[in-house]
């Protein structure tokens, strides 16, 4: 038997969960391991005269002064009673006695910025595994909160009669008729900027789409044989409800939800980029893309190390989204049945 198109893009989809599942994988384990991966404070700000703009791949001598301040230096060698640096284009002496960090032939301390530092000299690796927290924290509790409101508005409407139906509806239609890009700006600007607004805000924007489909999906069950029996057996609506109707309906919001993250992680960054969502110094993939819009063309770095985050965890979501769909939603195993029916008639 030679399975039909249908059947063949099923088991496509299917190929593509481990992927979806290894790259999120991956990138969660990035952001956990955050602390431990990244050679250096994110927001310290060694040298912000010599360190700003450095290239991927730059190497400098970190001069440790008694202070407490740091030096960046391309070089740094003892000579006689003094450390001669290279520094800005320059050389400079400075005392032996003012140098903490010195080592027989200058000092024993170095920087390597594997992808480059920002304006204020801070190194752009470490703040991106540290964005990586912040921004799939802030997109898994977004769609969490968003799925919890749709399932429950949803829930509501599709249970509670027309006149509640109609008026949840009605103002459903309402929300989605407003565009989400003026709304989350509009509320952005009412509250201060901070992570746990930026999740209220993309949470409370993100409900309506869940609500249609998840209601959707219980006025489908409602008139199943299995509901009907459970009614006539005298099951309250409540038990109905948590033991028959939401585990069949939960299917599609988890498979939507896993393809919102992306979505989700696309918004922050734009609000970020506007300078409405996760403030500095605290960095995000979306405000260190901000950060070096003004400079692509001398700094590309900034802007291109998180953007290329953005877009691999976008990618990745989708993959594991159509991985989960094509594995739990049974209208696929129906459809991959019915063209193996059709080829066999």
């Amino acid at each position: 038997m030679r399975p039909g198109p249908r059947s063949k893009a099923k088991e496509a989809d299917r190929s593509l969960l481990p992927w979806g599942m290894g790259l999120v994988a991956a990138l969660a384990l990035l952001a956990l391991l955050a602390p431990v991966l990244s050679p250096y404070n994110p927001d310290q700000q060694i040298d912000p005269v010599a360190g700003r703009y450095l290239p991927p791949g730059a190497r400098r001598v970190a001069v440790h002064l008694r202070d407490g301040r740091w030096m960046l230096a391309r070089k740094a060698e003892r000579s006689g009673g003094n450390l001669l640096v290279e520094r800005l284009g320059h050389e400079t002496r400075l005392p032996l006695d003012e140098i903490v960090n010195l080592s027989p032939t200058g000092v024993r301390d170095h920087r390597y910025f594997l992808l480059g530092s920002d304006q204020f000299g801070r190194d752009v690796f470490s703040r991106l595994l540290y964005g990586a927290r912040v921004s799939l924290t802030i997109a898994l509790l977004a769609v969490a909160l968003s799925a919890a409101l749709g399932v429950t508005i949803g829930g509501l409407a599709a249970l509670g009669g027309s006149w509640i139906d109609g008026f949840l509806m009605r103002a459903v239609d309402a929300l989605l008729a407003f565009p989400r890009l003026f709304l989350l700006l509009f509320l952005a600007a009412l509250v201060p900027s901070a992570t746990w607004i930026v999740v209220l805000v993309l949470g409370a924007t993100g409900w309506m789409s869940v609500a249609r489909l998840f209601r959707g999906e219980i006025l489908g069950l409602k008139g199943r044989d299995f509901v009907l029996a459970s009614r006539g057996l005298g099951l309250s609506p409540l038990r109905i409800f948590f033991r028959h109707l939401l585990p069949n309906a939960i299917t599609p919001v988890v498979v939507d939800a896993s393809l919102r993250v992306g979505e989700i992680i696309l918004v922050e960054a734009a609000l970020s980029f506007l300078g409405l969502g996760v403030q500095p110094p605290a960095a995000s993939w979306g405000n260190m893309v901000a950060d070096g819009s003004t400079v692509l063309t001398s700094a590309w770095w900034l802007a291109a190390f998180p953007g290329l985050a953005i877009s691999l965890t976008v990618i990745s979501f989708n993959l594991l989204g159509d991985g989960v769909r094509s594995r739990l939603d049974p209208r696929s195993s129906r459809s991959a049945t019915t063209s193996s029916a059709e080829v066999l008639g």
